[in-house]
């Protein structure tokens, strides 16, 4: 939390995705401790399976994102608007060189069997 001039707290805007993360899988782990001893033996064992699975899917779907989706999780402001635009365009750049690349040694392999082939 920050503190303004006048020593009263302010609680800061979340704009880091992880940050949200961290806030959802707190809130789960917080409500399982407080629940989990008034609910019946039977459904613990589900409720448990749940606490422990659902920060490690958040976890894996963020991460899936990030692996695929990377320039939607941080808006323009953060970076901004030049050298994020900047960013996003050499990631396209590099993923079109690399696909060049990999559509280029497909191509040679089909034409390296077409000349052994003919021989």
């Amino acid at each position: 939390m920050a503190t303004t001039s006048t020593g009263v707290s302010r609680v800061q805007r979340i704009d880091n995705p992880l940050t949200l993360i961290g806030v959802f899988a707190s809130i789960a782990e917080v409500s399982a401790t407080t629940v989990l001893h008034f609910l019946d033996k039977e459904v613990q064992k589900t409720f448990v399976w749940f606490v422990m699975a659902f920060p490690f899917t958040l976890v894996l779907l963020f991460f899936t994102v990030l692996l695929f989706k990377h320039e939607n999780l941080y808006s323009p402001a953060e970076r901004g608007r030049d050298n994020f635009q900047k960013s996003v365009d050499t990631s396209r750049k590099l993923n079109q060189f690399v696909s060049d690349i990999q559509q280029d040694k497909v191509e040679k392999g089909k034409n390296k069997k077409k000349v052994i082939t003919n021989e």
